[in-house]
């Protein structure tokens, strides 16, 4: 039976104000807000190119940064408004959220800093809920690819479900903790072995979506497909492999960490907004609608059709036409 990763942390001579405990969580902070400012650039691009996407598709990236969608005018997005409303803002309050722990424990509390705050036991609760949104549409996509029932995407689903039912009681003995024991931060001890359960159960979840949607956008790739619709195939892959090994070390990385006094909860802060970027990278990599080309499956015989956009992103750049519409160009690959 392999060895669990416990957290071991000697509470008598703890203390916050160091370098490697409140120090690093600044650090984790700092570098949160700035992939903040990566996020809302991303979905900035997402929203002006997200007329002819769903308003689930939507709906999702508004949830994930609320203050995104303003960006966009109303015309833009018909019967988008009332959507926006009701969203959840959860990245903009997962930042809101890192920034009011640090300025509580360096300010309101200075003298005497607690390890355990209800801003760090929320994040948690948010943190859950935007890598389980993420997991789950990274699921869906795959089970898209795979244009039937896909034991794969069901894996991740049941992993993405396992990870958060986890961490929803990470959370509900943590919010505990700061009622009834002071914010001592003891829970993390005692629950050690459930928090390195849920950290490797979300990379194992990682690995596999990045691997099954490597393997469904592999089968599309062929020597007799066009070249824009091979560079487009090749560049989802390639977006598909950095996500998902970012994601992934991530974890281990906190799950290593454990040991190493509050370095693992910094690395922890950061991971929700790796999870909001690796959707949103792999959302603008897709293709613009317009253009249709054949995608060619080697698994199959014959040949088969599929609208595919060709972003300027991949499309070389002598193929590129400035400012004209967009013109549908069926291409049809025999076999042979």
């Amino acid at each position: 039976m392999p060895h669990v990763r416990r957290v071991t942390i000697d509470f008598d001579s703890f203390q916050v104000q160091t370098d490697k405990n409140l120090g690093v969580i600044e650090v984790g902070v700092f570098v949160s807000l700035t992939l903040f400012g990566i996020l809302l650039a991303q979905a900035y691009s997402f929203f002006c190119r997200s007329k002819e996407d769903s308003s689930g598709l939507k709906l999702l990236v508004s949830s994930l940064v609320y203050v995104l969608a303003l960006f966009e005018p109303a015309p833009e997005l018909p019967g988008f408004a009332n959507l926006i409303a009701v969203s959840s803002f959860l990245e903009t309050v997962h930042t809101s959220l890192a920034s009011a722990a640090v300025y509580y424990d360096t300010v309101t509390t200075w003298k005497t800093p607690a390890i355990n705050t209800y801003p760090f036991a929320i994040i948690t609760i948010v943190e859950n809920l935007i890598t389980t949104m993420v997991q789950l549409c990274f699921s869906y996509r795959i089970k898209r690819l795979a244009g039937s029932q896909s034991l794969a995407a069901f894996a991740c689903f049941v992993l993405a479900i396992l990870r958060s039912l986890g961490l929803c009681a990470v959370s509900v003995v943590a919010i505990r903790d700061i009622m009834f024991d002071g914010g001592t931060g003891v829970f993390v001890v005692r629950v050690s072995w459930l928090i390195t359960a849920d950290l490797t159960v979300g990379s194992a979840a990682d690995m596999l979506i990045a691997a099954s949607m490597i393997y469904y956008l592999r089968k599309l790739s062929s020597p007799t497909n066009v070249r824009s619709t091979g560079q487009v195939v090749k560049g989802l892959m390639r977006w598909s492999i950095q996500t998902g090994l970012i994601t992934s070390l991530a974890h281990l990385a906190t799950i290593v960490c454990t040991t190493q006094g509050l370095v693992w909860l910094s690395i922890y802060i950061v991971l929700a907004k790796l999870y909001s970027n690796s959707l949103l990278m792999i959302l603008n990599a897709r293709p613009l609608k317009g253009t249709t080309v054949s995608l060619y499956d080697a698994s199959s015989s014959g040949s088969r059709e599929a609208t595919i956009s060709l972003p300027t992103s991949f499309v070389p750049k002598l193929e590129r036409v400035a400012q004209s519409p967009p013109v549908e160009v069926p291409i049809i690959v025999e076999k042979v």
